[in-house]
């Protein structure tokens, strides 16, 4: 991606804070609003406002025993109730609608657990996120949000 803006034309690098939001930049900016379907933040460098375009859910992983995983970057609990909680409504949504045409559909995720790590660095991330539950949280969580 790095080299795209020579390697091809008509490529150019957006400039618009808010068409790269993502786990890895959001502590750069403050949220001011989230209403009308419109979420505002703020350059917290150089005070800034602009809209949320679109946000980069990276890392996110689902497991079978209702546990959802945001990863490693730090997300303030206002960040996870604005960007996360509606993403993570949806596949639970959809698992039932298609339960509902397929009642033997079941979802094939694996479980939060050491048994089904792959590999020590694996297990190493699960036993961490077990005891500290960063970032870990049981999807039900966000039915209520």
């Amino acid at each position: 991606l790095d080299d795209w803006t020579t390697k091809f034309e008509g490529i150019h690098v957006l400039k618009h804070f808010g068409g790269g939001l993502a786990p890895w930049n959001i502590q750069q900016y403050e949220l001011i609003n989230s209403s009308n379907n419109t979420i505002q933040l703020i350059n917290k460098s150089n005070s800034e406002k602009f809209d949320a375009v679109f946000y980069h859910y990276h890392y996110v992983r689902f497991y079978s025993n209702n546990l959802v995983d945001f990863g490693w970057f730090k997300l303030e609990k206002n960040i996870i109730n604005i960007f996360y909680a509606n993403y993570i409504k949806e596949p639970k949504k959809c698992i039932k609608t298609i339960q509902k045409i397929d009642s033997n559909f079941k979802e094939s995720l694996r479980p939060f657990s050491l048994k089904n790590a792959d590999g020590v660095k694996d297990k190493l991330k699960i036993l961490i996120k077990s005891i500290s539950k960063y970032n870990l949280f049981n999807v039900n969580k966000f039915d209520r949000t």
